[in-house]
């Protein structure tokens, strides 16, 4: 994805229209909208992805139809690394693209095409959005055969030995107890930083989260996310 440049970009728009960017021309700045009532719930990779823009109030938000395009994958996951994108079907938001960071992209090596991105152990992620409370809502049905996908890869992609649950729970518990805080800050933030939400609740309470995230040093996008998150559910 090209930078904004000043001048002619080739899109047009109007509040409240929504558009297309056609492979070539430039993309403007965007600013993902607060998805503060915006949960994530199952990881899917997509197979084909079209980036538009839609204008509504004060905010231009990036999306990204799911059936389009095949050709940008390397370019919208570079983009992704900055900020979160919205994905949509038929207009309505279904997932959030999570960022991957720009040196893991370039150690991880992503090429442009969709067989690639599947073959690649990366950070990279894609996930359903659930208007529900988590823990109000019906856990969606894990992907069978060959499309399972085990979402601790995403967060532990570089530490095998970490995506197996019942392994990872009981680190994180020796972590957790111990009084050296180190390593359950690392646990902490891997997951804040890579790992779904759904995922994070189910190894750490949300007032660890809350109390430890302002001393990690985390990406402004997890920041962003976790804030809106935080403040959705209020003070404890």
């Amino acid at each position: 994805m090209e930078p904004h440049r000043n001048g002619r970009s080739g899109l047009h728009r109007r509040p409240g229209q929504s558009f297309s960017l056609h492979p070539g021309e430039s993309s403007p700045a965007a600013r993902i909208a607060p998805l503060s009532k915006i949960f994530l719930d199952k990881l899917i990779f997509c197979s084909y992805i079209w980036v538009a823009f839609v204008v509504t109030k004060d905010f231009d938000m990036r999306f990204i139809n799911v059936r389009e395009l095949k050709s940008k994958t390397s370019e919208i996951l570079r983009a992704a690394a900055i900020e979160d994108i919205i994905v949509t079907n038929h207009g309505k938001p279904v997932a959030v693209v999570s960022g991957i960071d720009g040196r893991d992209f370039e150690k991880i090596g992503f090429r442009s095409g969709v067989s690639r991105v599947r073959e690649t152990p990366a950070p990279y992620r894609m996930e359903a959005v659930d208007y529900e409370k988590p823990e109000a809502g019906k856990p969606a049905p894990a992907p069978a055969g060959k499309s399972a996908w085990n979402p601790l890869k995403a967060v532990f992609w570089d530490y095998p030995e970490l995506t197996e649950e019942s392994t990872l729970s009981r680190r994180i518990q020796e972590a957790r107890d111990s009084p050296i805080q180190d390593a359950f800050r690392w646990y902490l933030s891997r997951f804040l930083e890579r790992g779904r939400v759904v995922d994070a609740w189910r190894f750490f309470r949300l007032d660890e989260i809350r109390r430890i995230m302002p001393s990690l040093r985390l990406s402004s996008r997890a920041v962003a996310k976790w804030t809106r998150i935080l403040e959705y559910y209020g003070n404890p």
